[in-house]
């Protein structure tokens, strides 16, 4: 691993257990979740504490960060293999599960600092929310200390300041861009056509209820959460409601303010857009070139929006002046389409596989197999229409099972040729398989010891393979101490 991302990642880390180490230390001994914990701790916190403590942790932060980013910068432009980048929420919602099934498929996923995201939103978040949101994400940062500093090589995840990587030159056009699509999306959902974002927001005002601005929705899909499977009234109104518990008070009057669902309804729509702008700025940029990767469903709905948008947009330039160039293509090429798969409940066995067994893998360069494994067949895409992204999904699914059928028939034929039999079998076994034989079951087989020993080793070898690897985690057969998961099948 570069010297400059370990330290990188070592300092953050430490930085972190400064400040929130206790409570970390008590997430280990009680087995409590993070979100637990960080409520006990805010029960402690006056206004005034919590002041001092995230202007600590920010000066900490913002002055450690400001003296890495350009050899950051540097580092994660020369890193040769597969990138991703990370947009969705604060973190990862299942944070170790998510690094473990990247892990398994890219060389690093970089992450913005998620506790940095946390301190800029500050100003807008009444004081317990803003401590306990600070807590819960740091608890759950360090929860993947192990995993990411387990590495000689390449940590899976890299951790980066917020807003790195996104030239200031690019953040206002960026902005403008985010504005002239909410403008569009708004438009096309309520079925009327609006000039500027004022007019936007001052239509929304007049409605003067989410039942009323309902009323002029002719494209539900537009509005509704798939992440959470809620319809359009109970989106809008489950971000009314957490917008008014977790801002400051004194921003709304209530429940019913006009103020309050213009910000919900537009921090819904230009939110979803926002990151989707983000991502392909970030992830397209000559430094990062990455994938990516996102565990928010409604990223792709609104990914989807965009594509769409774009090509008809150029559609329309086209015929307004014939002869010049084509409609560009907006793409998302295989690596991404497979994340977004992995990212499914279908894949979720793959957060069994242990720390150990996934260190392994990568530092033996084997992520290429696994890769190849997941993507066959798989190619880049213009579309995430649901249909097509759930095609995708059954793909990669279609290949593991081929896989696993191939890996099976390895194994008996090298059973077969090591004499092996079930009665053979006496007790115990290798890496997790390996047979143990008696002197009697070794001279009943009629072949010499050393031929055996070889065939033997052939056989584990083949089961330390990434296909016999995973597939014990998908069995729930090799996991990290303290995990749970259900019974064990056969292997």
């Amino acid at each position: 691993m570069s010297s400059v991302i370990r330290r990188t990642q070592e300092r953050y880390f430490d930085i972190l257990e400064d400040f929130f180490g206790d409570q970390y230390k008590k997430m280990r001994q009680t087995g409590k979740p993070s979100q637990e914990v960080a409520l006990e701790a805010a029960r402690v916190y006056s206004k005034s504490m919590v002041e001092v403590e995230s202007d600590q942790l920010r000066e900490e932060l913002s002055g450690f960060w400001a003296g890495q980013i350009e050899r950051l910068e540097r580092e994660i432009r020369g890193i040769r293999g597969v990138k991703a980048f990370y947009e969705g929420g604060t973190m990862p919602t299942k944070g170790l599960d998510f690094a473990k099934r990247v892990a398994l498929y890219v060389d690093t996923t970089i992450i913005a600092d998620p506790v940095g995201s946390l301190l800029l939103l500050e100003p807008i978040l009444n004081p317990i929310t803003l401590i306990h949101s600070l807590v819960t994400c740091s608890l759950d940062i360090l929860e993947l200390n192990d995993l990411i500093l387990h590495y000689s090589e390449l940590p899976p995840l890299t951790i980066v300041p917020d807003h790195s990587f996104c030239p200031d030159k690019e953040i206002k056009p960026v902005a403008e861009q985010v504005d002239k699509y909410t403008i569009s999306f708004c438009s096309e959902a309520l079925g009327r056509e609006f000039k500027s974002i004022q007019d936007l927001k001052d239509f929304v005002a007049s409605c003067g209820s989410l039942e009323e601005l309902l009323k002029h929705l002719t494209r539900r899909e537009l509005l509704s959460d798939p992440d959470r499977e809620l319809d359009p009234y109970t989106c809008l109104r489950t971000y009314m409601v957490e917008s008014f518990r977790v801002k400051a008070r004194g921003s709304y009057r209530g429940l019913q303010d006009p103020e309050l669902l213009t910000d919900a309804f537009l921090e819904f729509v230009g939110g979803g857009l926002s990151r989707v702008n983000i991502v392909l700025l970030r992830s397209r940029s000559d430094i990062m070139k990455a994938e990516p990767i996102t565990d928010f469903k409604d990223f792709w709905s609104f990914l989807n929006w965009v594509f769409r948008r774009d090509s008809a947009e150029w559609a329309r330039k086209l015929e307004a002046k014939p002869g010049s160039y084509g409609i560009p293509e907006r793409k998302l090429n295989a690596n991404a389409l497979v994340l977004n798969a992995l990212m499914r409940d279908d894949f979720k066995w793959l957060g069994n596989a242990p720390v150990k067994d996934i260190a392994r893998l990568r530092e033996k360069g084997e992520l290429k197999e696994i890769r190849d494994m997941f993507s066959d067949g798989i190619r880049d895409m213009g579309s995430t229409e649901p249909e097509e992204l759930n095609h995708v999904v059954e793909q990669v699914k279609d290949n593991w099972n081929r896989a696993v059928d191939k890996h099976k028939k390895e194994v008996r034929k090298l059973r077969v040729e090591a004499g092996l039999s079930a009665s053979a079998v006496i007790a115990g076994t290798l890496g997790a398989t390996v047979p143990i034989f008696s002197p009697f079951a070794i001279a009943g087989t009629g072949i010499g010891a050393a031929k055996l020993a070889w065939d033997i080793t052939r056989l584990q070898e083949q089961r330390k393979r990434p296909v016999g690897i995973l597939l014990k985690a998908s069995k729930g057969e090799s996991v990290d101490e303290g995990q749970m998961v259900g019974p064990p099948g056969p292997y």
